[in-house]
């Protein structure tokens, strides 16, 4: 009996001593992942690695410095495990049981979705930055950016809230906070599915076709995503137990088929809320993709070949491979979501943890955090192209009425010098910023100026 009483005390302990400092750790190692890859960035891009004498030295130091502080987190994640599984004072399964099991089911959400707030704060704070040092007008793409940003921060907080009231009585706020998740994941795939079919129909310069395309997937993606939001408003109206709340039987803690969140998993609207999803994200990154390749095409047709790319093709490679990434998360989501029961990420206090789970506490997080880290890439891309690239002049050629009369009709090109570089390739480089400067100012609207 003593054993148990010291087990129950030593679990309040930890739920409300060790695990907010946790969650705070958590934080701090999702934000310094962004600063180690930017600052990383910047130290091989500037010009002080070039004329530092320990340029490598000063290049380890950022992902040395975050490696440590990952480290640290994963011992204290394992020795939180430990504690809360009774392996770190003694094995027991009487008293305490039951809370454990619900701490089991909701901490490994929390802590995914605090280290991924934690990345898209970071991300978003330097997106600001950006907005702010290069004086840019505030514009409708970047009011949905910072929407996108305050629904992640009301579901992390509605997570957190879960946790908190896992064991106290049922009162009115508990509704909220159980259609919280899924509105405000519906809301951000909603809002961020339009950042990229819109920026889509900006690089194709306004076509019909482009801006038909759109609105047909962001009307299918809302159609889908509000009838599924109904539809498990009525399955929890009829007794469906969403996630885990205050009261609930050991039995379905422990059950395999339990998913803390269920966003899309649940029924077939969900699915194909997801698949309508996948194919808009697609759509525009094929676009997209068709869009560069044409550009290439012209460019290399009309001058000469060559293997150099214009800054304008360089921000649409930007785009397409990012939006690759970003769909490949998507599609992984939707295979997990057709499967959530089965795939299970690990054990925790003998309750299931599947990936379903870290992914609907992840994907909010992710649609928050993608068109923020879309600026700040092009942003680092400009910043190295412009302390990179070598200048090009142009030598202005006058020409007199004789000169004219003399050339008999003849064309005249003014020529471009270079200590280098051939006439053709410096004439190619020119001419191709040149042809791109006036679509790059339309394509990259979405994106600091």
């Amino acid at each position: 009996m003593t054993n148990i009483t010291n087990y129950a005390t030593t679990i309040d302990f930890v739920e409300r001593r060790i695990v907010p400092v946790f969650l705070l750790e958590c934080f701090f190692v999702g934000a310094a992942s962004v600063f180690a890859v930017v600052g990383t960035y910047w130290l091989w891009a500037s010009e002080w690695r070039r004329t530092s004498a320990w340029p490598r030295l000063i290049l380890v130091v950022p992902p040395l410095t975050y490696l440590s502080l990952l480290v640290h987190g994963v011992l204290s994640f394992w020795n939180t495990i430990d504690l809360f599984d009774g392996r770190a004072l003694f094995n027991t399964e009487d008293l305490g049981r039951n809370n454990t099991a619900i701490s089991a089911v909701l901490l490994p959400v929390v802590i995914t979705e605090t280290a991924l707030f934690g990345v898209s704060t970071a991300v978003f704070a330097f997106a600001c930055l950006l907005f702010v040092a290069r004086q840019t007008r505030p514009r409708l793409p970047h009011v949905a950016i910072i929407l996108v940003y305050l629904c992640a921060l009301i579901h992390w907080a509605a997570n957190i809230g879960i946790y908190a009231r896992r064991t106290a009585p049922p009162i009115a706020s508990d509704n909220f906070r159980t259609y919280a998740p899924i509105i405000l994941l519906s809301f951000n795939t909603i809002l961020c599915d339009g950042i990229i079919l819109w920026r889509m129909c900006l690089i194709w310069e306004r076509r019909l076709w482009s801006y038909v395309a759109a609105g047909f997937f962001i009307l299918s993606t809302f159609s889908l995503s509000i009838a599924n939001i109904v539809e498990i408003s009525r399955w929890v109206r009829e007794g469906g137990t969403p996630w885990p709340m205050p009261g609930a039987p050991l039995q379905v803690l422990e059950s395999k088929d339990i998913v803390v969140e269920p966003t899309f998993e649940n029924n077939w609207l969900g699915v194909s809320t997801l698949c309508s999803s996948v194919a808009s994200n697609a759509f525009a990154t094929v676009a997209i993709g068709l869009k560069a390749w044409y550009h290439r095409h012209q460019l290399t047709k009309d001058f000469c070949a060559g293997t150099r790319r214009t800054r304008m093709e360089q921000a649409l490679a930007l785009l397409i491979e990012s939006g690759a990434v970003y769909l490949s998360i998507w599609i992984a989501f939707l295979v997990v979501s057709i499967v959530p029961a089965h795939v299970v990420l690990f054990d925790f206090a003998d309750v299931n943890a599947p990936v379903a789970d870290a992914f609907n506490a992840a994907m909010v997080q992710i649609t928050a955090m993608y068109p923020s880290t879309v600026i700040i890439l092009v942003a680092l891309d400009r910043a190295r192209l412009t302390g990179h690239e070598p200048e090009v002049t142009l030598q202005t050629v006058t020409l007199t009425p004789t000169d004219v009369e003399s050339a008999q009709g003849s064309t005249t090109s003014a020529s471009l010098t270079s200590k280098d570089e051939s006439w053709d390739v410096q004439g190619r480089r020119w001419l191709g910023k040149r042809l791109d400067w006036g679509q790059q100012r339309k394509i990259l609207t979405l994106l600091p100026s």
